[in-house]
């Protein structure tokens, strides 16, 4: 048996037939490296031989599966970084699709020296409506004033439909009706006045422009100097019935209010208990006719706005005690509205007088802005106190 001797191949000059122990290639003489003999050679020709080539469609497969991934992945990404796209959830329409929201741009109430100085108001006819103690600014001379300045902005008083009474809760019903440009307002807006327009997709915005007082009076037949906050709750709940329970003469008490639903007057002095009014009170429709039937009624007594009731010499004004004490605080000073108690909180019953501005972008809204700042200037805060209320600035 003929034993195979290694052989080491010559790297330089290619000599393969180099004994397994020579150190240099017997034909250029260049170091050999004897980790590279004939076998391995042989041994990578023979395998090479029998390569197994029924896997080369498996390997073709797989690449180009990979390179169409590859492909996938890179055009994907570059889109997503040129495009975003909106998230949609199951109970949400894509935004795209979605209502734009009304931004309320607050900023654009401000104060001013004067009318004058007044900026962007706009030419037109607008309609205002609502709380009925506003009428005591139009009589001295709030809309006059502004008509001198800014003749092309005409204001434009809406009564309610036929048979409604006029009030803080029907105006701002006028001006969710779009009746109204602006509402004028003795209370704050409710957060189902706030939700409804929020479903018609715009917002309404309170603005306070005064403070007013609720004033209570009788016929003049009952001459007391004053009445309890306690006690004046006791007649409206119809609790106390005789003036006599009260000090006063032997004769019936005839209370006399305007609808609570409507106006929101009565609930400063009943809060919750509003709706529980005592069998023997009559409802008229607003502050003039109580005070009519006042005067013409012995025994009767009703509310209204100091700026109202201060000055008419058919009734008699009552002071008013907090609580159940008898500290009674006037609501007048000398033959006008008592408006240091007023701003400086001593009179027992206050509130804030509002316009409310219809936020939805159309001329409506930038007459509110206008007749709010009108309003709100110094000209404008100095005829709120000359018609009975005290100013905010």
């Amino acid at each position: 048996m003929k034993v195979h001797q290694t052989k080491i191949i010559c790297r330089v000059c290619g000599y393969d037939d180099n004994p397994s122990n020579a150190d240099r290639c017997q034909r250029c003489h260049s170091t050999l490296n004897r980790s590279f003999p004939e076998s391995a050679k042989n041994s990578q020709t023979k395998n090479s031989s029998a390569f197994p080539w029924s896997v080369i469609p498996l390997i073709a497969l797989l690449l180009g599966t990979g390179g169409m991934y590859w492909f996938y992945r890179s055009h994907t990404t570059a889109t997503l970084k040129d495009k975003p796209s909106a998230v949609v959830t199951p109970t949400q329409q894509p935004l795209e699709k979605q209502p734009p929201a009304i931004a309320s741009n607050t900023a654009d109430i401000q104060t001013y020296a004067s009318m004058q100085d007044v900026p962007n108001v706009p030419t037109g006819v607008f309609n205002y409506g609502g709380a009925t103690c506003f009428a005591a600014m139009t009589a001295h001379g709030m809309h006059s004033s502004i008509a001198k300045v800014r003749p092309n902005f005409h204001l434009r008083y809406t009564e309610p439909p036929v048979n409604v009474p006029p009030g803080c809760s029907t105006g701002i019903g006028m001006l969710l009706d779009g009746e109204l440009s602006f509402a004028q307002n003795g209370r704050s807006v409710s957060d189902a006045e706030y939700r409804k327009a929020k479903e018609r997709n715009f917002t309404l915005q309170q603005v306070p422009v005064a403070i007013d007082g609720i004033v209570f009076f009788t016929h003049r037949n009952v001459p007391l100097p004053g009445l309890s906050v306690k006690q004046l709750q006791d007649i409206f709940l119809g609790k106390v019935t005789n003036w006599k329970q009260l000090g006063g003469p032997n004769r019936a008490i005839a209370p006399i209010s305007q609808d609570p639903k409507v106006h929101a007057s009565l609930k400063l002095l009943l809060s919750d208990r509003v709706n529980n009014l005592g069998r023997n009170v009559k409802i008229v429709r607003d502050y003039t006719t109580a005070m009519r039937r006042v005067a013409a009624t012995p025994g009767a007594i009703s509310y209204s706005s100091a700026s109202i009731a201060v000055g008419q010499r058919s009734i008699h004004l009552l002071g008013v005690a907090r609580g159940s004490s008898k500290d009674y605080v006037s609501p007048v000073a000398g033959n006008l509205v008592n408006v240091a108690a007023l701003r400086d909180g001593s009179y027992p019953i206050t509130r804030r007088l509002f316009i409310v501005i219809r936020r939805d972008r159309t001329p409506d809204e930038q007459a509110g802005v206008a007749y709010t700042n009108l309003l709100l200037s110094h000209e404008g805060q100095q005829i709120v106190e000359k018609a009975g209320f005290a100013a905010i600035h």
